[in-house]
């Protein structure tokens, strides 16, 4: 069977490898053969040739793609059967291969009325349902959201579904799909520097506990979502904007290590939560659900599809963000 493989960083090579062995299976695992992929921000540092903390994925076969819709040709899980259509979160983020071995617990099965781009957008959808999932209980107020590449942009969707009043930066103008992800305001930047240029929120938000009659307090951010990761500097602006009692999502895969603004987290008296996700079936099922009636997520936030035999190029479009790149997805090799 085909499988893909990094022999040097930004380049892939497709090579033959042996097809899995059912007898080789555990409880639990099913193998999925490849119908579409689709690019996420945590593989791009594995294209580059950097390995993620804990995660020596580099050069590995099958690597580095994890977003996956598929069908189901062996199963040892009752709940997947042989034939199904299927979506999921590949472990080890190894999905580069023509049929995949999986944790069974990691996919759900498709309904027939959506089509693939439909059920691979919701992956993506299941770690930020996961990732709200873990956000304390408050009414909604208002949210920033640090980074609105697909995945940020499905967090202001949620989170303006839910009656937040949705803030989002990038240095991207994402004001084209305001409308659609839910976006109330769009400001145009760089996390750090916008933060460091707004005046402290050491006040209370209006309406917040502790608020007293006729006080005004300094505006800030009940809820802030960091989609950006792999930067010190994006939690310190986090902390920056956040109202006292507000909470903080990181959902950007960090670095192995942060120097972060304990203090002023401390006497904002706010709380922090990640954002991998646990329990994927659950969460797969609701994104499926959710996609049914809120169809745009998928037609307008799909903007590219590529055939693995293009891999190189669609990580390459995938690396620089810009206005009208979203999702990018990857359909089995040309002729296979």
């Amino acid at each position: 069977m085909w499988a893909f493989r990094q022999p040097a960083p930004r380049r892939y090579e497709m090579v033959q490898v042996p097809e899995p062995d059912p007898a080789g299976m555990s409880d639990g695992q099913v193998v999925v053969s490849y119908r579409l992929g689709a690019l996420c921000g945590s593989d791009s540092p594995k294209f580059l040739g950097r390995d993620a903390v804990g995660e020596p994925m580099f050069g590995r076969v099958g690597t580095s793609m994890h977003e996956l819709v598929g069908i189901v040709r062996e199963s040892r899980d009752p709940q997947l059967p042989v034939g199904s259509r299927v979506v999921g979160a590949v472990r080890g983020h190894a999905g580069l291969f023509e049929h995949v071995v999986n944790s069974g617990s990691n996919m759900a099965l498709v309904p027939d009325d959506l089509d693939d781009a439909a059920a691979i957008t919701a992956q993506p959808l299941a770690t930020v349902l996961s990732a709200l999932d873990q956000v304390p209980a408050r009414r909604p107020g208002r949210a920033l959201v640090l980074g609105l590449g697909p995945q940020g942009l499905l967090f202001t969707h949620l989170l303006h579904d839910r009656g937040w009043h949705v803030t989002g930066l990038d240095r991207v103008d994402r004001a084209d799909v305001a409308g659609v992800f839910g976006l109330d305001e769009v400001v145009v930047g760089d996390a750090a520097q916008w933060a460091r240029s707004r005046p402290a929120t050491t006040g209370l938000t209006p309406g917040a506990p502790g608020t007293t009659p006729g006080e005004r307090p300094e505006p800030g951010y009940d809820l802030v979502v960091d989609a950006i990761g792999h930067d010190q500097e994006v939690l310190d602006a986090a902390v920056r904007v956040l109202a006292t009692f507000g909470h903080i999502v990181a959902y950007g895969l960090p670095e192995s290590h942060v120097v972060f603004p304990m203090w002023a987290f401390l006497r904002k008296n706010a709380t922090l939560s990640a954002g991998t996700a646990r329990r994927w079936r659950p969460h797969l099922t609701d994104a499926l659900e959710h996609l049914r009636t809120h169809p745009a997520l998928y037609e307008v936030g799909v903007t590219h599809r590529f055939p693995l035999d293009r891999i190189e190029e669609a990580f390459e479009l995938h690396l620089r963000p810009a206005t009208g790149r979203l999702k990018v997805l990857l359909d089995p090799p040309a002729g296979a």
